[in-house]
């Protein structure tokens, strides 16, 4: 196996990673922390070796991996686990640094890939890992069991507490608002109302699942976004029903009382 091949196999295992809190016990499984930084050196080795049509080829397929990682790892639209939100705190700094150092390499020899769309890309990576750190956030922590205990006919909410976290305490070796600064311009990234919006309608579904059986099964056979989805509905019609009780009520209350 080539060199390129290799490293884009070895690649596989650090991209579309899953570190957001699930509700359902029986939905949890474990998801290792992967660095995509640990494979930059060997990255920049592999490209230089090769062809210019493959090390093309190779730099596209990494550069896409790596954001991949950095999004699984600190976009602040996600729930995070506790021990990733923890570990992504502490290797920011270390992400940070290596796409600096990454940024400063010239693949124009080797690649036929723009180096400002290569650059760009970077700097997107740069200012999510930043604006992750300098958002303070809450975490669910739950009490749970080993995934072996859970029977696949059951379906368990284990007991939860909800903790403040603020990542920059685990990263202070940075300016990191400062840092923010340097790489935001021409980035889009979630603002924090989309980073509000997202987090509120995770707790709403966090919090209805413990009490309504089908919402638990629906949330852990199809996952948060219909679970949602049919739980605003369940409440829209009950706020519906509500209204027409309240009408009948008035209606009869005025006959009783009027007629």
């Amino acid at each position: 196996m080539s060199k390129s091949n290799e490293l884009l196999e070895k690649i596989t295992a650090y991209q579309n990673l899953d570190y957001e809190e699930v509700y359902v016990d029986e939905r949890y499984e474990f998801t290792p922390y992967m660095k995509i930084e640990e494979l930059f050196d060997e990255f920049v080795s592999v490209v230089k070796s090769l062809h210019r049509d493959e090390a093309t080829k190779t730099l596209v397929s990494f550069i896409k991996a790596a954001e991949s990682n950095i999004q699984s790892r600190f976009l602040i639209t996600c729930d995070f686990r506790q021990y990733a939100a923890i570990e992504s705190a502490k290797s920011a700094a270390d992400a940070f640094d290596a796409i600096e150092n990454l940024s400063t390499i010239d693949f124009s020899p080797y690649v036929n890939t723009s180096p400002e769309k290569i650059k760009t890309t970077l700097r997107r990576m740069q200012a999510m890992i930043a604006q992750f750190i300098i958002t303070p956030r809450t975490i669910v922590v739950y009490e749970r069991k080993d995934p072996s205990e859970y029977s696949e006919a059951t379906l368990t909410v284990s007991p939860s507490t909800i903790i403040e976290f603020n990542p920059m305490t685990l990263s202070e070796e940075k300016n990191w608002k400062q840092a923010f600064d340097s790489v935001k311009e021409g980035v889009t990234l979630p603002t924090q109302e989309e980073y509000k919006d997202y987090i509120e309608k995770h707790r709403i579904v966090k919090e209805y699942i413990k009490k309504e059986p089908k919402s638990k099964s629906m949330y852990r056979r199809k996952g948060f976004e219909k679970t949602y989805n049919y739980i605003k509905e369940v409440k829209q019609t009950q706020k519906m029903a509500m209204f027409v009780l309240g009408v009948v009520a008035v209606v009869v209350i005025y006959f009783l009382f009027f007629n």
